[in-house]
């Protein structure tokens, strides 16, 4: 199957976990320890999704895909705000 064929056989796909929270022992914490879903924590994943994972989205060469974003249900709204832009 070419790229071509692949991008008009159907939508794709493409999710993003933005901020979600594991199920671990403690969800404030990630894997190492160190506390997640903070002001700080949050200015830190924004600043490395639009950096990275936005740019990387609108530059597919294919367009033929629906992009999800998954936000934790506490996540302040500014933040939600934010993404939208």
């Amino acid at each position: 199957m070419s790229q071509k064929d692949f991008y008009t056989i159907g939508k794709q796909f493409i999710l993003t976990r933005f901020n979600l929270k594991n199920f671990i022992e403690d969800e404030r914490k990630d894997r190492n320890g160190n506390p997640v879903l903070t002001d700080g924590w949050m200015d830190a994943r924004m600043k490395l999704f639009k950096t990275y994972c936005l740019p990387s989205v609108l530059n597919q060469s294919g367009k033929n895909f629906i992009w999800m974003i998954y936000i934790d249900s506490g996540t302040k709204k500014n933040t939600k705000t934010n993404s939208n832009n």
